[in-house]
């Protein structure tokens, strides 16, 4: 029999087990900066989504032919509203007895109506004056109804009852009835017409909000914050606003 060297015996092993451990390295230090890469790329690759979700929401918008002609008509508001409140052909009380109910012309591009006045001049002042109007009105009741909205959501029981008893007794009224009452205590004027019709919204906002945050509330996720130990004002603000505030702003 030949003899068997046993340096040759031992050494193998050794030689095998060493390139094992030098694969595994290898392996492990790949891992590790495929690993990097990937969280290079997460911040990146969010942007990306981020983008495509948007230019989406543009595309299927654009494809809407009343979305269009609405965002036409409310941008052409804002600039005639936006240059009317630096300029205007002619001030809304320069009255021209001698160019009364004139045609479109040179001197008055829409023409005049019956006291002479520039009816382009006009339609500027109105657009700013129905823009401005319809903000703060609309703010008004976005506002306060929002707040009581949420609160009786998060309050139910006696609190939530007071809020929507008052909101259904409001809303019995007829409009106009409701608008002759707010302008007897308010006032005459554009400023206390606002903030009657602001008034009168308050309840509309109220109902849908409060509608809207009890449909939130009863999610599993709002119940395993309650459960966590969130306030119900945390859970307000980190759940269920940012839900519902889609809505509102579609209802404004």
């Amino acid at each position: 029999m030949v003899p068997v060297n046993e340096d040759l015996q031992t050494s193998a092993p050794r030689r095998d087990g060493g390139a094992g451990h030098v694969a595994e390295s290898a392996a492990g230090r790949l891992s590790e900066d495929r690993g990097a890469r990937q969280g290079e790329d997460m911040p990146q690759h969010g942007h990306v989504v981020a983008e495509a979700r948007a230019a989406g929401f543009w595309r299927r918008a654009l494809r809407h032919p009343g979305f269009v002609v609405g965002a036409l008509l409310v941008l052409a508001l804002v600039l005639m509203a936006g240059v009317s409140a630096f300029w205007t052909p002619y001030g809304p009380e320069d009255l021209d007895m001698e160019a009364v109910l004139e045609p479109s012309s040179a001197a008055h591009w829409l023409g005049t109506d019956a006291f002479g006045r520039d009816v382009a001049s006009l339609l500027l002042l109105g657009a700013q004056a129905s823009l401005l109007a319809g903000v703060i009105a609309v703010g008004i009741g976005l506002g306060a109804g929002l707040l009581l909205g949420l609160l009786a959501a998060a309050r139910p029981g006696h609190v939530q009852g007071l809020i929507m008893r008052t909101a259904d007794f409001m809303l019995a009224f007829p409009a106009i009835l409701t608008a002759i009452m707010l302008t007897a205590v308010f006032g005459a004027g554009l400023g206390n017409a606002i903030v009657a019709v602001g008034i009168y919204n308050i309840p509309s906002f109220v109902r849908i909000t409060r509608a809207a945050a009890a449909g939130v509330w009863s999610r599993e996720y709002a119940m395993a914050a309650r459960a966590c130990g969130l306030g119900p004002w945390q859970i307000t603000w980190r759940h269920v606003l940012p839900n519902i505030l889609p809505l509102l702003l579609v209802q404004a």
